[in-house]
């Protein structure tokens, strides 16, 4: 049975849904819609080369996007109360672009030592040492400045004015040069995700532009791919189906887990919890996220959103977790309509991962990072302020 098929036809339906009405583009229900066709599509051309999707993960899947997208539907904003909310724009007098300069200057020597010291090439240095390998070195203190730094792109973009430009280059830079140190998709991938959706909710985004960039993008991660694996021969391979590796197989690969419970009580949820109490000296060390690899029957370490949802609660884990998801990205999603616009930023803060549900979980995964952002965007609308209409 391929399940790719009918998976396809009902994220259709909510998208007709959407279209009917009038949702915008980047509003949470059509998101999550665009994150599973990006999974199901390739499936349905490439089902062929893996094993079958089961029927039990298929169901999870059900139950979760059914639930999202109904939290989705009910908590809608007009779209005009979205752009009237992004309308009142904020900005930060401080010069803080000198500083970001300087840490792009820190970046740049740190990629260097990790890049040149380690066994294997350069760029494959870069990457392993990025994920934690013992034997590499690592970036070291200059990745704590990410949170800060990433927010401060967000805010800046979306209250985009003609007198930001120098401090938006010094942003841009660091989030290139950041890629660069850590060789990672998702990396090139979050920045680009985030200009899309800031330009998108300003109504500063055309369709063809939209297109342009996605496919520059895609473009940038298959050439990153190739680069840091050193394999020349790679671009032999056909992207699209490359891309399923990236998009499809985890969704395919989290049926085939065994599935350990061993390691105690919600250990993939809660894993913060766990790490706080293990600098505590309380609990055992936290679960890595880094996991191991399952043949489908290529290799794969990647299990979708539902991962830890459904290794530490099953069915139950799934349901309660899809209700907690779509009140976040609903609920922030609304209230940057009716409230301020810092809950809207906030949406755009986390926005990568409600698309890369097909990936990986990120909201309970790097729950540290999430916190540290949004400590870091409250303490820049509190030194930030309101731009007047004649300013």
């Amino acid at each position: 049975m391929n399940y790719s098929i009918y998976a396809t036809c009902i994220i259709t339906f909510f998208c007709i849904i959407a279209y009917y009405r009038r949702m915008s583009l980047f509003s949470p229900l059509v998101i999550n819609c665009m994150c599973w066709y990006v999974t199901f599509t390739p499936g349905m051309f490439f089902s062929n080369v893996y094993y079958p999707i089961k029927d039990n993960m298929f169901i999870y899947w059900l139950i979760w996007f059914f639930i999202l997208n109904t939290l989705f539907i009910l908590l809608h904003p007009s779209n005009q109360l979205i752009k009237s909310s992004i309308a009142k724009k904020r900005e930060i007098k401080i010069p803080y672009q000198y500083g970001v300069f300087l840490l792009c200057g820190v970046l740049l020597y740190r990629t260097w030592i990790v890049g040149s010291t380690g066994p294997e090439h350069f760029l494959l240095n870069l990457r392993l040492g990025a994920i934690g390998l013992e034997g590499f070195q690592q970036l070291g203190i200059i990745t704590r400045f990410y949170p800060l730094i990433f927010v401060l792109f967000t805010f800046e973009i979306m209250f985009n004015k003609k007198n930001n430009k120098i401090k938006m280059i010094s942003l841009w830079c660091w989030m290139i040069l950041y890629a660069i140190a850590t060789m990672g998709k998702y990396s090139v991938l979050i920045p680009v995700l985030t200009w899309i959706v800031c330009k998108g909710l300003s109504n500063e985004l055309d369709f063809r532009k939209l297109i342009k960039v996605v496919i520059i993008t895609v473009i940038l991660m298959f050439i990153m791919q190739i680069m840091r694996s050193g394999d020349s021969s790679a671009g032999n391979i056909n992207i699209l189906k490359i891309l399923s590796v990236y998009t499809y197989s985890p969704f395919v690969a989290l049926g085939y887990l065994n599935f350990d419970t061993h390691f105690g009580f919600g250990t993939h949820v809660f894993r913060f919890l766990y790490a706080v109490g293990y600098y505590l000296g309380l609990s055992p060390a936290p679960i890595n996220l880094i996991s191991g690899y399952v043949e489908v029957p290529i290799l794969t370490n990647t299990y979708t959103v539902l991962y830890p949802f459904v290794s530490d609660f099953s069915s139950v884990g799934v349901s309660f977790f899809a209700v907690v998801y779509g009140i976040i990205f609903g609920g922030l999603y609304r209230l940057g309509a009716y409230r301020s616009p810092f809950y809207i930023i906030l949406y755009v803060v986390l926005i990568s991962y409600l698309f890369t549900q097909f990936f990986g979980e990120g909201i309970f995964s790097v729950l540290s990072a999430n916190i540290q952002m949004t400590l870091c965007l409250l303490f820049l609308f509190f030194i930030s302020r309101r731009v007047k209409l004649n300013d």
